[in-house]
């Protein structure tokens, strides 16, 4: 059994606005395969559920209505709340949802990956999917969609994405989640990373690339 910590912020992730819930109102993350309904078939499958085995749903935190009129509008108290939670760099139906979380771990070889939900895609938001590997680089993720309506309603609870854990190099390890404030150590490191964006966009992908193939040093030489 591998260990994820992760932590969470309503807005831009930065001290002020993380755990920014009381923890009694809180939904954490839940395992997908907790509710899932056993009158169907492929419930009983062992392709599927190997596939979300390791694999938690993320919902939304509070009741929000999204309307797109030629421009994005939500039924948020103010203007500050709006443009805390919405990021509308994009095209014009294609925004992210501040509703992040910081997932990371001291185990090697894993990696994560945010894939669609599919009651979220029955309302009308299809989410921009991203894998990248935990093990190496520590970012925040958001929820990237795009909006295929001209209205939808999200209830407090409802999902908005699964993220889901894998390992190269095993793939019979399991995964739990645990709440943990982000060290400061990796805070730092995580916000250098997240810089190499604003001045070469793109090389991040690249890094990552050199960090998967560095080879450890041998602690004897």
């Amino acid at each position: 059994m591998k260990t994820i910590y992760y932590d969470y912020s309503i807005g831009e992730y930065i001290p002020k606005y993380r755990n920014a819930l009381p923890e009694d109102y809180f939904i954490p993350p839940e395992k997908y395969l907790k509710d899932i309904n056993h009158d169907y078939l492929h419930s009983k499958c062992p392709a599927w559920k190997y596939y979300y085995k390791n694999t938690f749903t993320i919902s939304q935190q509070f009741p929000l209505k999204i309307k797109n009129e030629g421009q994005i509008l939500a039924n948020l108290e103010d203007r500050f709340a709006f443009d805390r939670y919405f990021d509308l760099k994009g095209a014009p139906n294609e925004f992210q949802m501040l509703s992040i979380y910081m997932f990371w771990t001291d185990a090697k070889d894993v990696w994560v990956e945010q894939t669609p939900h599919p009651e979220l895609t029955r309302k009308g938001l299809d989410l921009v999917c991203a894998s990248f590997p935990l093990s190496v680089w520590s970012r925040p993720i958001s929820m990237g969609v795009v909006m295929n309506t001209d209205h939808v309603t999200l209830d407090r609870g409802d999902p908005l994405c699964n993220v889901r854990f894998t390992s190269k190099g095993d793939h019979n390890v399991a995964y739990k989640l645990v709440k943990r404030e982000f060290p400061q150590h990796l805070d730092k490191r995580s916000k250098r990373d997240l810089e190499l964006q604003h001045w070469q966009w793109g090389e991040s992908w690249n890094l990552i690339k050199q960090r998967l193939d560095r080879k450890p040093r041998c602690p004897f030489r």
